[in-house]
């Protein structure tokens, strides 16, 4: 059965894409700008739920990138996520990926009898560098730019790109919310499509929209902490009535995701208990016990309930009734 979802396109193949068009105040603006915004999902018609929903989530948000690029390139203006998105979508449109010239020597001649003896048999080797500078041609104008001026974002992402086609990637312990989040959901198999896993980001989704994505490393535990207390502030000011059962219910993955990145050092410290002084949180509110009645009240009651047959009476024994053969 064809999958109905907003932005989603089947091909005749059966493989997914995410198109979208641009604002209309955008194209007024900039005429010259591409109408539409298409991205491919590398995902087909028998993928799970899940991984749809995830890389729809992703494809929204380099959709929203290019358009908050298109209008605003001041780098100052960006989060660091957002420039490792940039640089991914960089690599992505040109089929390239992080480390893709990692291998190759950054010198491939030791002298220049030998680089001109390769010359003259027609076996020149590129060295990394110049295979970097190949897949990102941008980069000439990029560095004589910031000789003269301040880069642009865009700009400041193709240089981004340009070293990470030459590094491998790195195992490190200064990730980014969402990508804290992701990689949580996705090693710990949680289908976000639907049930649990859906409530799950949808109190994932109603956190970052108060905190915005932000940078976990072991120099941002106070800015980490901040932002969650910008949550619990903000929420209790929409709804002063908010328990603090429902605040800790909100955060519990949302820490959980946190306390996952590894190598950080004050993540298991992080904690919704009160004694732990981390967040100030409403007192929880203790549940109300309800009064053992005596034997004679148990009379009177039944006796009220069987002389008084008018519906709010024999509502209540009915309730009584109910409890009663629970018991």
């Amino acid at each position: 059965m064809a999958r109905k979802m907003r932005y989603l396109s089947e091909r005749p193949s059966g493989d997914y894409r995410y198109v979208r068009d641009f604002p209309t105040a955008l194209l007024k603006t900039f005429p010259s700008h591409p109408k539409q915004f298409s991205r491919e999902l590398n995902l087909n018609n028998q993928c799970s739920d899940g991984e749809l929903h995830r890389a729809m989530e992703e494809s929204a948000r380099a959709y929203d990138l290019r358009v908050k690029t298109a209008s605003n390139s001041d780098p100052e203006a960006f989060t660091e996520s957002e420039l490792r998105l940039a640089v991914d979508e960089i690599l992505k449109q040109r089929k390239l990926s992080v480390g893709e010239f990692a291998h190759v020597p950054m010198q491939q001649y030791e002298s220049a009898d030998q680089f001109y003896a390769a010359v003259e048999a027609g076996e020149v080797v590129p060295s990394r560098s110049e295979l970097a500078e190949d897949a990102v041609p941008e980069i000439d104008d990029v560095i004589d730019e910031s000789k003269r001026r301040k880069l642009t974002f865009k700009e400041q992402a193709l240089g981004a790109a340009w070293a990470a086609v030459q590094e491998l990637p790195k195992l490190t312990s200064r990730q980014t919310m969402r990508e804290a989040w992701n990689r949580y959901v996705k090693d710990n198999n949680i289908d976000i499509s639907k049930g649990a896993g859906k409530d799950k980001q949808q109190r994932f989704n109603r956190v970052i929209k108060h905190t915005g994505d932000f940078i976990i490393s072991n120099e941002t535990k106070d800015d980490v902490q901040l932002r969650i207390q910008n949550f619990i502030t903000g929420t209790r000011h929409e709804n002063p009535s908010i328990k603090a059962q429902s605040i800790k219910r909100d955060l519990a993955e949302f820490i959980a995701a946190i306390r996952y990145v590894p190598r950080i050092d004050w993540g298991n410290r992080l904690s919704l208990e009160g004694r732990s002084n981390n967040f100030q949180i409403p007192k929880e509110a203790k549940p109300v016990r309800g009064k053992n009645l005596s034997d004679d009240e148990l009379r009177l009651f039944f006796h009220t309930c069987l002389t008084k047959a008018d519906a709010k009476w024999t509502a209540c024994l009915v309730a009584a009734h109910a409890g009663i053969s629970g018991i």
